[in-house]
């Protein structure tokens, strides 16, 4: 990285204690922006539909030490049936991933359950308040006590909003976390994308492909096809090149159910023969190609047709 960045994760993991710089508590600051806001109580109420709504919503509005007599833990596993956000402190397993991100772990200690409950809830109301408002500021405050989707989602919203130091530090801090999404973000602005982030990231393709396979060890399909696929047919990670084993690979995750397999494969067998052996293309196909897509796809061109002499003549 060319420049310091604020370290968000040390900022962002609050607890119920923490204060403002105004002596105001971060809970009564979060509170109070909800309370003046009923449009996003009625996110919230949309979203809370257990049996006990009414408690947490009081919680939510007007929260006590007691916390309404809750059990917040098992409120939010009711809520969002066991899919909810809870910062962890993993480790990577390649240790250059891990030296770039460990600064921007959460500080698990300092993150008690009320706000992780709090965060979830804003998480989902503040995205479907944002959608309908274009408004960041529920998902700003799900982000800044320390959900990595919310972070992850904040990331887009800085680049418009050009904050580019802002942005840095949401994408550190989700992909710190293992969120996927973010680990493969990132492995794309370590590939040389979003150079307008340059001030910040250093082009690096041996971290991008780093990322890229932490985002694919996670279970992220993208991820798993980038990995696999694109450095065989097109080079990426400075790869070299072994078009039909690329595409070999690519048949398999497709068979697996791999979204971005099928569509690589789909675009193939759209493609004529010309598309595939002229123009632009960063890989040019040989006639050799053509024809182990024709015997292993089925793929075919019904304006150029080829023997398998036209294919030994063009190979001498």
């Amino acid at each position: 990285m060319k420049k310091n960045i604020l370290i968000l994760s040390g900022i962002i993991a609050l607890s119920t204690s923490a204060f403002s710089a105004e002596g105001v508590s971060v809970k009564e600051t979060i509170t109070d922006t909800i309370r003046k806001n009923p449009r996003i109580v009625d996110y919230i109420k949309d979203i809370v539909t257990t049996p006990n709504s009414e408690a947490v919503i009081a919680e939510i509005v007007s929260p006590n030490e007691t916390h309404h007599g809750l059990n917040l833990k098992e409120v939010t596993k009711q809520i969002f049936d066991g899919n909810y956000w809870v910062p962890q402190h993993t480790v990577f397993a390649d240790m250059n991933v891990e030296e770039l991100l460990v600064q921007y772990k959460p500080q698990v200690k300092d993150i008690d359950y009320y706000n992780i409950f709090l965060a979830n809830l804003l998480y989902a109301a503040g995205s479907q308040y944002y959608d309908k408002t274009k408004d960041s500021e529920f998902l700003e405050y799900a982000a800044s006590i320390g959900h990595a989707g919310a972070q992850y989602k904040m990331f887009p919203i800085m680049i418009r909003a050009k904050q580019c130091s802002e942005a840095a530090n949401y994408i550190l801090s989700a992909a710190a976390q293992k969120n996927p999404e973010a680990l493969l973000k990132l492995s794309v602005i370590y590939q040389g994308g979003y150079k307008f982030l340059s001030e910040y990231f250093s082009k690096d393709i041996k971290m991008s492909k780093k990322l890229c396979q932490e985002a694919a060890n996670l279970g992220n399909h993208e991820a798993q096809f980038d990995i696999e696929v694109p450095p065989l047919t097109e080079g990426y990670f400075d790869s070299e090149i072994n078009y039909q084993e690329g595409v070999r690979k690519a048949k398999k995750l497709a068979d697996q159910g791999n979204e971005s397999a099928k569509g690589f494969i789909a675009a193939v067998m759209r493609s004529s023969a010309d598309a595939l052996t002229e123009g632009d293309r960063r890989v040019i196909l040989s006639h050799e190609d053509l024809k182990f897509l024709r015997d292993f796809l089925g793929w075919k061109d019904d304006l150029y047709e080829f023997s398998d002499d036209e294919i030994r003549d063009n190979a001498e």
